[in-house]
């Protein structure tokens, strides 16, 4: 959500808070969830949509692939009527129908680089903090073949 408000920010788009699903519920303090919601919650929340998004930017491949199936157990046509885009390059994304877009990510680098970083740190505590970055690469499929990533 906080990578996908910066990029709308940083291009000058704006953000119609009634067309996006997060889970206000979280922004509560001291709340224990755990940032996600189930199907079910998805699904009341797109039914209680009037008007959809041309296209839904998800968190995850696994969420992506919930609403898919919620828009074609309602005749709704993805990428023709709506495109979706998911997250992590999970293997169901390129399997399930439509294939879905998504971020690959390189999540067993993350993992290496995390470990790399923390016994650097333990060996480095007054060091200046760092930033790493890992690249991600964008997997064209079928669920946002009608989108223009510009």
């Amino acid at each position: 959500w906080m990578g996908y408000k910066r990029a709308m920010e940083m291009n000058g788009l704006p953000i119609n808070k009634n067309m996006c699903i997060i889970n206000n519920d979280c922004e509560i303090k001291d709340c224990k969830c755990s940032g996600y919601m189930g199907y079910n919650q998805f699904r009341e929340r797109l039914s209680a949509m009037n008007k959809y998004p041309t296209a839904f930017v998800c968190v995850n491949d696994s969420v992506a692939i919930d609403i898919v199936r919620h828009f074609k157990e309602r005749g709704i046509n993805v990428p023709e009527d709506i495109a979706i885009t998911g997250f992590d390059d999970i293997q169901e994304s390129a399997v399930v129908s439509p294939s879905l877009t998504t971020v690959k990510c390189y999540k067993e680098e993350m993992g290496k680089r995390t470990g790399e970083e923390m016994l650097w740190r333990i060996n480095n505590p007054s060091r200046p903090y760092e930033i790493v970055r890992i690249i991600t690469e964008i997997v064209f499929r079928e669920s946002a073949s009608n989108t223009i990533i510009l």
